[in-house]
């Protein structure tokens, strides 16, 4: 849902549909979802894995007070998201990128890789 097409990436003026077309109501789910998900991290009587993960150390350098700068409980909420969503982001990009590349018709894809050879071949002075 994050990752996938809407009629505004598109047709900018369109925005307004998404309120009655359920887009918006969808997306709104897909994120109270994912700040329940992080709530349950942030727990302060959470079970503590044996190793201490990166929400750990956020937890602790929040509770330093001799850090020079200082974040609460929603600049985690937000690191955490944005991690989050790069991750998700950046695989539904190259699953996308795979499928286009297999619908591509065959000599296309072998003049780009020859293309792409020579290019290197030259770059690396052979």
């Amino acid at each position: 849902m994050i990752a996938g097409a809407m009629t505004t990436d598109i047709f900018l003026w369109m925005g307004r549909i998404h309120r009655f077309d359920g887009v918006n109501a969808k997306l709104e789910d897909n994120f109270q979802q994912l700040e329940s998900i992080i709530d349950e991290h942030l727990e302060p009587h959470r079970p503590r894995p044996e190793f201490e993960d990166f929400v750990d150390i956020l937890l602790r350098l929040q509770k330093d007070l001799g850090q020079s700068i200082s974040f609460g409980r929603d600049q985690i909420k937000g690191i955490l998201t944005d991690i989050f969503i790069a991750g998700t982001d950046a695989s539904s990009s190259t699953i996308v990128w795979a499928m286009t590349t297999w619908l591509c018709p065959q000599n296309v894809v072998f003049v780009s890789w020859i293309k792409v050879t020579v290019a290197w071949k030259k770059m690396a002075g052979e």
